[in-house]
């Protein structure tokens, strides 16, 4: 079979045999030339290809590279910056990027991908930021995914302490990669940071406000809103020289920048950002390559201990941009008449809590708080400086930083602590509404600055870990915590803290004295006392109670029933009107040989209530008693028990549940003087990480049983062992059986 194929003029003939299945041409190879036109279709061909595939594959990288040398080189002086991949696309107003490192010697930034979308399509319309422009349209638009801060270091404010204390600058010493430029502008830097410092300051002082039509025309203008989506982000805090590092992880996060007017016209706007958080946490987990003590957390829960976690959050940061002060006061008057002066420019954070939001603490979180605070915050040990008011043409000063956070659901609060590596608890139940507000002072006064918590818990029930679980519940919780520092750091403090309970029940037991003093002893410092960090403060507390009850146990041999159902206790109760509880601790004094402290008890309306559970034989004649009993007045009248009882609050301690009134006084005051000897350890370590209480434990310990979180069930056989075990002891221990018998 043959075919003739033709091509142009030329004609290929083609001789094809299928038995044999060779393919032979008419016409040898030799002969055959190429057309100049293919060539240049397969070159085209082939460098579209190359094109494409750099294009797609290698353009965004070696831009990033070029970027990245070129940043470096010309921009970046004691730092480090790197893009992998960079990609622009003018068309979309889209720019990608891809592995974002910036790297200084205080933190680090890190993305993994995301891109910026600028609309420039969109028309300009020229607004005064004065106004709200929170709901004008997006212009701007980030994506970070996989954003990472990390803060580790504060080399400007450790090289200012090395200049209080007249040390050789240390911090950051400069290596053999750095060149001549960089030693030099290092050198510089430490030698004339301060008298920067304090020529930006002046400046600020002297540079005269940009008239309106200025302040107009600005950045603010062209951009009234931007967009930022962050897909799993991380805030970071600490580094190996610290126990644990502090972490704020979320999972996405949307947040929306503007302005809007200011509080007072004096200023010039406010800046806002509102976001939206998902799946929150605040953790303290610990350092990699950390090569001190470590000390273990009463639990772990996942990457470490766990301070916060909430599934939703809402935020709302503001924070007013200062004005100048003016040549004249400028006054306000009020709806009712009062003229008061401007209020200064805000700032603050409000922060709601949705579902799923629990709250850990305790004196091991403490301990981390407290080193984290003193290795990026450490004190000079210098009196600190009044704050001087503003004088007209200098730019105003915000006076303190609020922070208010609210629960929109319900939510709880741990308060975690060990003792001999067991983890015990005081677990907390709060209902939706409970907030908490903290006011951060940003001024010296002359006698120094108070900083102040408030706020109020709603439908609280707080139990322990105790085989008796429960605590104390009441509607409302008001807390005031105020804090004065003064100018110098070791001069005395005062610390009032006010707890107010409406429609409180309370459960006390003895095992309480024991577990709360192993909570303090747990919160309070096992250091050696110096003198050289000595600081006197005092300690006032009080207490409130409004329609309250105080139930406690009065079994017989201090027997309480555990048990969830059909308990067997017998029960008393103090109920009232009010109870006023308040004392002063003062620790004013170095290593004092005693401590005086006086309790002062005032209560209203009190009544002692009983009552006796069903298997009580003695109960059918208590009932009975007050069933028939008659209450005669001071005249000889009969009182009736509707006049008794009258219209007072009671949840628990109610007469159809079985309580039975005993007592009753309109009034009790009560003083009580408690006479407290300090004894802190004052040997040599490590005996002085080892208190008194655990000392005498130690030494007790071979004559005594051992305790058990559950009761077990001792025969005879098992007594009388544990018996001669404790003679055995004490035949071996003759200093430590004078010691307990003492």
């Amino acid at each position: 079979m043959s075919y003739e194929v033709s091509e142009g003029p030329d004609l290929i003939d083609l001789d094809l045999d299928l038995s044999m299945g060779q393919f032979n041409t008419t016409q040898s190879i030799e002969d055959m030339k190429l057309d100049k036109n293919m060539v240049w279709l397969l070159l085209s061909l082939l460098t579209s290809i190359i094109w494409v595939v750099y294009i797609t594959f290698y353009n965004s990288r070696l831009f990033g590279y070029v970027i990245t040398k070129l940043v470096n080189r010309l921009f970046v002086r004691g730092a480090y910056f790197k893009i992998g991949s960079l990609n622009v696309n003018p068309l979309a107003g889209k720019i990608m990027f891809r592995d974002f490192v910036y790297v200084t010697y205080d933190y680090t930034v890190r993305v993994q991908d995301g891109y910026f979308i600028f609309r420039w399509w969109r028309s300009y319309v020229p607004k005064d930021v004065s106004e709200d422009l929170s709901h004008s349209d997006t212009r701007l638009s980030i994506m970070l995914n996989g954003f990472e801060l990390h803060v580790y270091n504060r080399s400007d404010l450790y090289a200012k302490l090395e200049r209080t204390f007249g040390l050789k600058p240390s911090v950051l010493i400069p290596t053999e990669n750095m060149s001549a430029e960089e030693i030099a502008r290092f050198k510089e830097q430490a030698m004339n940071y301060e008298n920067q410092r304090q020529s930006n300051e002046q400046h600020t002082k002297l540079k005269k406000p940009r008239p309106e039509a200025m302040t107009a025309t600005t950045w603010r203008d062209l951009i009234p809103v931007i967009k930022i989506d962050i897909c799993s982000g991380r805030f970071v805090f600490g580094n190996r020289l610290t126990p644990t590092t502090l972490s704020i992880c979320v999972e996405e996060a949307h947040c929306v920048y503007s302005t809007k007017p200011a509080v007072s016209k004096l200023d010039h706007f406010m800046h806002f950002v509102k976001a939206k958080v998902e799946n929150a946490k605040v953790l303290l987990a610990p350092s990699p390559k950390y090569t001190g003590l470590v000390d273990e957390p009463p639990r772990y829960m996942g990457e470490g201990f766990v301070v916060m976690m909430s599934n939703n959050m809402e935020l709302y940061f503001y924070m007013d941009e200062a004005g100048f002060v003016p040549e004249e006061p400028v006054t306000l008057t009020l709806a009712n008449g009062d003229v008061v002066e401007a209020s200064p420019p805000v700032w603050g954070i409000d922060i709601k809590c949705g579902k799923g939001t629990d709250f850990s603490y305790g004196p091991w979180a403490d301990r981390q708080r407290d080193n984290l605070f003193k290795f990026f915050f450490p004190p000079d040990y210098q009196a600190m400086q009044v704050t001087k008011p503003p004088k007209p043409g200098d730019r105003r000063e915000m006076q303190s930083f609020d922070v208010n956070l609210c629960t929109l659901n319900e939510a709880t609060i741990d308060i975690l602590f060990s003792k001999n590596k067991e983890t015990n608890a005081v677990h907390v139940n709060i209902g939706a509404g409970s907030c908490l507000e903290v006011t951060l002072p940003w001024i010296t006064l002359q006698d120094g600055f108070t900083t102040k918590v408030t706020g109020q818990l709603l439908h609280v029930e707080a139990t322990t870990s105790l085989q008796y679980r429960s605590l104390a519940e009441c509607e409302t919780l008001q807390f005031n915590v105020k804090v004065h520092y003064p100018v110098r750091w070791n001069d005395h403090q005062e610390w009032t803290i006010n707890l107010t309970g409406t429609k409180a029940t309370a459960y006390i037991v003895y095992s309480h004295k024991y577990f709360f003093t192993d909570l303090i002893d747990d919160w309070a410092s096992k250091a050696r006392p110096d003198i050289l960090s000595f600081v006197p403060y005092t300690w006032k507390f009080g207490v409130i109670l409004q329609e309250f009850e105080i139930i406690t146990l009065s079994n017989e041999f201090n027997w309480i029933d555990c048990s969830s159902t059909n308990q067997e206790n017998h029960h008393l109760a103090f109920c009232g009107d009010l109870f006023d509880l308040s004392f002063t601790l003062p620790f004013d004094d170095f290593l004092p040989l005693k401590i005086p402290i006086v309790f002062w008890i005032h209560g209203e309306g009190l009544d002692l209530s009983m009552y006796l559970p069903e298997q009580s034989s003695t109960k059918p004649i208590l009932v009975a008693l007050d069933k028939h009993a008659r209450i005669l007045t001071r005249d000889g009248n009969v009182k009736k028990r509707t006049d008794l009882l009258g219209k007072k609050w009671r949840k628990v301690c109610q007469r159809s549940a079985g309580w039975i009134d005993c007592w009753s006084v309109p009034i009790v005051a009560l003083s009580i003087k408690y006479l407290y000897h300090p004894m802190p350890p004052l040997g040599p370590d490590p005996q002085a990480d080892i208190t008194t209480p655990e000392k005498e434990e130690i030494l007790l310990s071979p004559m005594r049983i051992p305790k058990m979180r559950k009761s077990p069930a001792i025969t005879w056989n098992d007594l009388a062992l544990a018996m001669e075990q404790a003679a055995s002891a004490a035949a071996i221990l003759p200093q430590t059986h004078n010691v307990y018998r003492t």
